[in-house]
């Protein structure tokens, strides 16, 4: 992994942990199979165009991606899926930067002095970037099947939730009682073990007095629910698939999982 030169904004630094996940030093000595590492280089692939856009944005570049949708080179899907992940990671920057010196407030009351130094925007974003980018390749390592249905409608569902949210009505019913579903541990494409964001999330919740926290997680929450519109429209092109200890599944249109190639 690259060293994050010192003299870089805390911007320009948050960009290139971007590009760095998913890790390295974690990852590739455990990875087994060429699936997996096709995996592991695709999702790297990814995050350098998602860190290469958002450094466009900030210094008022061309945006590099463009030519290579209208050559075909990448789906359009895919275009709108990077720009879309941009402004996710911006809005969970600045909101890390808001929250960051609250948390060590409430350390340093605890007389956690020894953990309040480390507790920076910095450190907070990059941990919430390393979970998300690893998680897609840690499900490699064992044995999971995902629906391309069930991930169209588990990303739809918490997108209207968000809306209605910040709409200030209420979880209409059928959003609930997907939504209890979930919590009684029934099978769905989401992906539940963002134990950083969640975490960011309640501290976000305990900090609604402040006006500007309030406004940054209602921009964090509609770049989430947009994200997750779109994340829905592409599982549901893709289709199934599936893992079992580093070979990649495919479904077939009876939902039986075949491996996608033969590993021999």
């Amino acid at each position: 992994m690259l060293e994050i030169p010192d003299h870089l904004t805390p911007t320009q630094q948050a960009v290139l942990y971007v590009a760095q996940y998913p890790c390295q030093h974690c990852l590739l000595p455990k990875l087994r199979t060429a699936d997996q590492l096709s995996a592991f280089l695709s999702w790297r692939l990814a995050q350098h165009c998602i860190a290469l856009c958002w450094q466009a944005r900030l210094w008022g570049l061309d945006d590099f991606i463009f030519a290579e949708m209208k050559k075909k080179t990448i789906s359009r899907d895919f275009y709108d899926w990077v720009h879309l992940k941009v402004s996710y990671f911006e809005a969970l920057w600045v909101l890390c930067q808001l929250l960051a010196p609250r948390i060590a407030g409430e350390l340093r009351e605890l007389g956690r002095e020894d953990a309040t130094a480390k507790i920076t925007a910095l450190f907070l974003f990059k941990a919430a970037v390393m979970e998300n980018a690893n998680r897609p390749i840690e499900k490699s390592f064992g044995y999971v099947e995902m629906s391309g249905r069930a991930t169209d409608k588990a990303f739809k569902t918490a997108a209207k939730a968000i809306r209605e949210v910040l709409a200030g009505g209420q979880v209409s019913k059928e959003v609930a009682r997907f939504t209890k579903k979930q919590g009684r541990g029934e099978k769905s494409g989401a992906d539940r073990g963002a134990v950083c964001l969640n975490f960011l999330t309640s501290v976000a919740f305990l900090n609604f007095k402040s006006k500007a926290v309030k406004a940054q997680f209602e921009i964090f929450m509609l770049a989430t629910a947009n994200l997750c519109e779109k994340e829905a429209t592409m599982a549901r092109k893709g289709g199934s698939y599936g893992w079992n200890n580093g070979v990649k599944l495919t479904g077939s249109k009876s939902s039986v999982y075949c491996p996608a190639h033969s590993e021999s």
